[in-house]
């Protein structure tokens, strides 16, 4: 069985492969990896996402692909969020209508709690609304998370992708209501919040936050599946 490294993509050496510790060190750049993460690369992919999922795929006739997934709307997840923003909003208001009547100086010490009150409005907001769209081609790929505030677009040509794989995000309010169950997943006895990401040399780009386990991993495989074919 041959294993791959994830960061350089050189083939690793049996002889540098420990089974018992699970750890496989890649001559060519020197990294330790897992050697039990290498191996979905070697499974067979299925050619559509788990059933069930939101993940729309189209592919092209130049061997493109695409992956989408559609805004969610409204959700019962978001609704602590919402409601804790309110009161966070409204105690901010009755604080402030006070100081007012004391002092404006007083009251500009509110500024930075309207800020995080007005934050996590807006990333509800975000959630509710947001699309994001993934496309992978022979020569690149690019994301775009289209969102009605603080959109985003990357690009990058396929040279500079070191690695696609789930590594862990910034735990924020613009995230957790996405999937708290990530919150869940454990990776070398640390739990955290994973999500897909694009790896270069200057960039990890995060993607598809609110997928769920199956899902990204599917994603992630899928991906790195048609860029070997690409290479």
């Amino acid at each position: 069985m041959k294993l791959s490294c994830s960061n350089c993509n050189s083939e690793i050496n049996s002889e540098d492969i420990n089974i018992q510790t699970d750890l496989a060190k890649c001559a060519t750049c020197g990294s330790i990896l897992k050697a039990s993460e290498l191996l979905p690369s070697l499974v067979q992919v299925s050619a559509q996402p788990p059933v069930g999922s939101s993940i729309n795929i189209e592919r092209g006739f130049n061997r493109d692909i695409t992956f989408s997934i559609p805004k969610k709307g409204f959700q019962l997840i978001l609704i602590p969020q919402l409601i804790f923003s309110i009161i966070w909003l409204g105690f901010i208001s009755f604080w402030t209508y006070f100081a007012l009547k004391g002092s404006i100086f007083f009251a500009l010490f509110s500024i930075p709690f309207w800020l995080v009150g007005i934050t996590m409005i807006v990333g509800i907001f975000n959630q509710i609304y947001e699309r994001q769209t993934l496309r992978l081609d022979k020569k690149k790929i690019s994301f775009s998370k289209i969102r009605p505030i603080r959109s985003k677009h990357f690009e990058t040509s396929l040279v500079n992708v070191q690695a696609v794989k789930l590594v862990p995000i910034k735990i924020n309010s613009f995230n957790v209501g996405n999937n708290f169950s990530q919150l869940s997943r454990v990776r070398g006895g640390i739990t955290s919040l994973l999500a897909p990401a694009i790896i270069t040399s200057k960039k990890t780009q995060h993607f598809f936050e609110s997928l769920n386990e199956a899902e990204q991993d599917w994603v992630v495989q899928t991906i790195n599946k048609e860029i070997r074919k690409n290479g």
